[in-house]
């Protein structure tokens, strides 16, 4: 498949515009089909809009007692948000429905906790693929 844009492709500062006001903190967003954006939301889960409308917030149901911070975000193969938890001191990767539920989904390797961790991505096959860019 080809890049859909032409390599010369350019757009001028008068092109941008705003497409949503009060997100905390917005690490990663995601364009989804259906023109609905999705953002990590620096209060523990995810902001949710289509443009023109403001940002739905979900947030973990318990208040963000566990502190965490969405990095990077994915949408899962069934359409939940996994989020990288970018935490203070341990990371991992967590799911968050719509409601609020937050799940872990992975939290070690080889029976190591995880370090704070920046991204995540869940490919077609179902694999689950995450960077930790910290000691």
């Amino acid at each position: 498949m080809d890049y859909p844009l032409p390599i010369d492709f350019k757009l001028q500062f008068s092109d941008l515009r705003i497409a949503a006001e009060g997100l905390n903190r917005p690490e990663c967003v995601l364009t989804l089909e259906s023109g609905q954006l999705i953002a990590a939301n620096g209060k523990g889960g995810y902001s949710v809009w289509q443009a023109g409308q403001s940002p739905r917030h979900v947030l973990p149901r318990d208040g963000n007692r566990q502190g965490f911070v969405p990095n990077g975000i994915a949408l899962s193969p069934d359409g939940v948000v996994l989020f990288a938890n970018l935490g203070n001191e341990l990371g991992g990767i967590f799911s968050i429905d719509h409601a609020g539920e937050v799940k872990p989904v992975v939290e070690t390797v080889d029976g190591a906790p995880l370090p704070p961790t920046n991204f995540v991505l869940a490919d077609d096959d179902g694999a689950i693929w995450f960077t930790v860019s910290t000691p």
